[in-house]
Parts: structure tokens; C-alpha cells; sequence
């Protein structure tokens, strides 16, 4: 396996110059091998479009580490975009950045939940970075609405 973009890259190109066709899945290397993938920073504009066009303003975002993956600054790309072209202000404060895991999903969710002002809304499910803390996100909220007298704090903005 290779461990880097560079590594892939060249072990694409020795494979093709032997003959041997050779596709690249996820990530993408370098746009001159052949590859299939995902759009990850219009994949969360799109979503992230609905919610707005839904009327929410603060959308809470639970993204990858910053340094691992080009994917995870796609996403948080994407995301930047799409509240710039609707005149919504980036709010650091609505970014959770950690490695997928349930219990830092459960966390990242109790620090919304927290917030003066917390999120309205967060990508979940299919939208969700990762299924761990789409789930662990979903739990947390629940379990936050079942044990308060009232609702889990809410935004008065959508």
C-alpha cells in the first residue's frame, strides 16, 4: 500500500506503464490518473444548501482532523462556501474537528449543546462526515431532550 499522494501516484504509473490498468478509489492523487471519488466539498455544499434553504443559519459542523485527510478541507471548504454565498458569517464556534469515533461524536455534541447560541441544526445521517458521529450526535440529542424539564437549548435564530 502506498502512504502518500506521491507514493500512489507512482505506483499508478508503474502499474499503467506495465500494462496494467489501474483505478484509484477515494482520495484523489493527482487529477492525471485515473480515479473514482467523491466531490466532497460540493457534497457538503449541497447539503449544507438545504438546511439553509430550510431556513437555518447556524449549522453546526462535525469535521475530520484538519491534517489527515484532503477531504476533510474539502468538506470544511465547502462548507465556508455555501455560508459566504448566502450571506451567513463562519462561525468557528460551530466547527467540531476530531478523529471518527463515537464517544468524541458524544462529546462534539454535548460542546453544541452547550453553546450560548448553539446550532439549530447539524449534517446527520447520510450527511454526516462519519457514521460514529452522525450516531453519536443523534444519541447525545436525545438523550439531552429526555432529561431536561424543557427542550435542549435552542437557538431563537433559525
Amino acid at each position: 500500500m502506498a502512504k502518500n499522494k506521491e507514493e500512489k501516484t507512482n505506483v499508478v504509473r508503474i502499474l499503467e506503464a506495465a500494462g496494467i490498468p489501474c483505478i484509484i478509489l477515494w482520495e484523489v492523487p493527482d487529477e492525471s490518473v485515473n480515479y473514482i471519488g467523491i466531490d466532497n466539498a460540493r457534497s457538503i455544499y449541497t447539503s449544507v444548501k438545504y438546511l439553509i434553504d430550510l431556513g437555518h443559519k447556524r449549522i453546526g459542523f462535525l469535521v475530520g482532523p484538519m491534517t489527515c485527510a484532503r477531504r476533510t478541507i474539502d468538506r470544511m471548504e465547502g462548507y465556508k462556501k455555501v455560508l459566504a454565498d448566502n450571506g451567513i458569517p463562519f462561525d468557528p464556534e460551530l466547527i467540531r474537528s476530531q478523529p471518527p469515533s463515537y464517544l468524541l461524536g458524544k462529546e462534539s455534541m454535548r460542546a453544541f449543546l452547550k453553546l450560548q447560541d448553539p446550532p439549530t441544526i447539524w449534517p446527520s445521517g447520510p450527511y454526516a462526515p462519519s457514521p460514529r458521529r452522525g450516531s453519536a450526535s443523534r444519541r447525545t440529542f436525545r438523550s439531552a431532550a429526555s432529561t431536561t424539564s424543557t427542550s435542549p437549548p435552542t437557538s431563537t435564530r433559525r
